[in-house]
């Protein structure tokens, strides 16, 4: 298994990742934060045996796919055609017919 190596380049790092065939391409950022703040993210980082920087890269990404998920259900919610509950002088259906209980 060859190792993990980095090299930076005008701002990306190329992570080649031995499980993967293609080089991971990052970008490296600046954040500013209060001091109380950094200090606890260094030590919580730390207690779970990683990095501030991994620790927020794997909350930025779970972020990500989040709202990646919640955008792909709303286009298939909004994709169906509209379903009309009732016409006029008509009541409107019971929840339990509506939803197939």
């Amino acid at each position: 298994m060859s190792s993990i190596y980095y090299i930076k380049t005008s701002a990306v790092v190329l992570t080649p990742i031995p499980c993967y065939t293609d080089i991971v391409s990052k970008r490296n950022i600046t954040i500013s934060l209060d001091a109380e703040v950094a200090r606890w993210a260094r030590i919580k980082a730390a207690e779970n045996d990683t990095s501030v920087s991994r620790m927020l890269a794997d909350q930025l990404e779970q972020q990500m796919a989040q709202d990646t998920e919640y955008e792909r259900a709303q286009t298939r919610f909004l994709s169906k055609p509209v379903r009309r509950l009732r016409t006029d002088n008509t009541p409107y259906p019971q929840r339990d017919a509506l939803h197939e209980r």
